[in-house]
């Protein structure tokens, strides 16, 4: 639970532009039954308003298998955890009908180049048949974001 900070993602993707900065999911409100509440924001290229979506999420195990849902309920797990220490980072996967992606998140919002290194080693080694070449460019966080409420909460327990 708690914010994580995007530091790449999959690029072209049909939800999420390119040029999205700040982006941030938030992760809170857990039930003992595994649902809990996604909120998902960013600002564009230019560091204006902070937008996005919410969505509601179960992870009925501790697999790291999770049903993201924003529009439509999925059938199958679409949000998969690759790899988490919970405490400073986690790679995510998800492979649809139509795309696989990718997400790599981290707790600070500007982590060490050895851990982001260790994320891209660690997705190509946990996930061979993801092409890394389909990364965008690295999600620029720090001074010039204005993180949501939330973010700052976070920070100020």
């Amino acid at each position: 639970m708690g914010v994580w900070y995007e530091q790449n993602h999959t690029r072209d993707q049909i939800f999420q532009s390119n040029t999205d900065v700040c982006t941030t999911a938030n992760y809170h409100d857990l039930t003992d039954a595994g649902h809990f509440v996604v909120d998902n924001t960013g600002q564009d290229e230019n560091f204006g308003e902070r937008s996005g979506i919410t969505g509601d999420v179960y992870c009925p195990d501790k697999t790291g298998h999770c049903y993201v849902t924003f529009y439509v309920e999925p059938s199958h797990p679409n949000y998969i955890v690759v790899e988490t220490d919970y405490e400073s980072y986690s790679i995510v996967y998800a492979c649809g009908a139509f795309e696989s992606v990718l997400w790599l998140l981290t707790r600070d919002p500007v982590p060490s180049d050895d851990l982001y290194n260790y994320m891209l080693a660690t997705a190509a080694e946990k996930v061979p048949h993801y092409d890394l070449s389909r990364l965008n460019a690295r999600t620029y966080q720090g001074s010039k974001c204005s993180y949501a409420p939330s973010t700052m909460e976070f920070f100020l327990q």
